[in-house]
């Protein structure tokens, strides 16, 4: 199988790789960075008033309607994959 994957091919798929966990170290952090302020408190406390306030002005930026749905396989997939290819790149030293 490796034999008919085309160079070309892994590069696409480290960079696919590369901007993944770009996202995902951002979007970890500003989950955190949103947890502990007073809204996203207010929000897990299901503040109704604040829902609306909130979802008034995301409306307004948000460039996709789609819900989002971390807990599934291709997720967990990917976060897989991602940490092996970085243990791989530690233990070979290829990050300096």
């Amino acid at each position: 199988m490796e034999g008919k994957i085309k160079k070309s091919d892994l590069t696409k798929f480290a960079k696919d790789c590369v901007y993944a966990h770009e996202k995902a170290v951002k979007f970890e952090c500003i989950s955190e960075d949103i947890m502990r302020n007073q809204i996203g408190k207010e929000l897990i406390n299901d503040n109704q008033n604040i829902l609306l306030e909130v979802s008034k002005r995301f409306a307004k930026y948000a460039r996709e309607n789609m819900n989002v749905d971390l807990d599934n396989g291709e997720v967990q997939n990917l976060q897989n994959i991602l940490n092996s290819i970085i243990n791989c790149c530690e233990e070979n030293n290829w990050f300096e």
